[in-house]
């Protein structure tokens, strides 16, 4: 219960803080768990575009995921 208020409480802070730079583009990978949710709906009903936001959010298959992130961690060192 404490999670999902947290996680609530987040995102209803992301959703309302203006964004720093206008027209920032964000790209998100994201599996098939629920908590992901809300930044489909956040996205379709068009509030991190409204706060000037481009988001993109791609699906990660699962066998390709460890991949995903070995590759962010290869890209930062």
């Amino acid at each position: 219960m404490r999670k999902t208020f947290a996680f609530a409480a987040a995102m209803l802070i992301i959703a309302t803080v203006p964004a720093v730079a206008q027209g920032t583009r964000v790209a998100i990978g994201m599996s098939g768990w629920a908590g992901f949710q809300p930044l489909t709906i956040a996205r379709d009903a068009g509030i991190l575009k409204k706060k000037s936001l481009e988001v993109s959010l791609e699906m990660i298959p699962r066998k390709d995921r460890h991949l995903a992130i070995a590759s962010v961690g290869r890209a930062a060192g």
